[in-house]
Parts: structure tokens; sequence; C-alpha cells
């Protein structure tokens, strides 16, 4: 959906269009899996919806290095 704007945008910085647009669909991908209405969804589906909160704490965390990473990792390879 947005692969033309991302490829336009990274010839005038000069970066690697394929990377950036790479980068973006990871970062979808992640932002889907600490949603939290499919936490919500995934515990009520297993009879553990006490557990939410504690579950939304673990993945926002672990999401947020795996963004870490992944951001460093196309950073490098952007340029």
């Amino acid at each position: 959906m947005l692969t033309k704007l991302h490829l336009s945008t990274t010839k005038g910085i000069g970066a690697v269009g394929l990377i950036i647009a790479a980068a973006s669909g990871i970062g979808g991908g992640l932002a889907s899996v600490i949603s939290p209405a499919k936490l919500q969804n995934a515990a009520t589906s297993i009879d553990r919806t006490d557990e939410e909160t504690q579950v939304i704490r673990i993945t926002i965390i672990i999401s947020l290095i795996i963004t870490a990473i992944c951001a460093l990792m196309a950073l490098f390879w952007a340029y």
C-alpha cells in the first residue's frame, strides 16, 4: 500500500528502497502483535481473561526489543 511512497522517498534521501519498504512491513506486523484487541481475543479464547494485563506488559517489552533490533538493522543496511 505504501511501497510507492517508500520507494520515491528513499530516492530522495539516498537509501535502499527495498530495505525501507521491508522495514515498514515488519513494523506493521509488530504493531499487530501488541494490539490490545488481538491479545484480548486470544486470552478469551483460552479462558485466561484475568491474565491480559500481564501478557500485554510482557508483549510490549518483547516487541520494543524486536523493533529496536529491526530499526538498527534497517538503518545499517539502508545506507
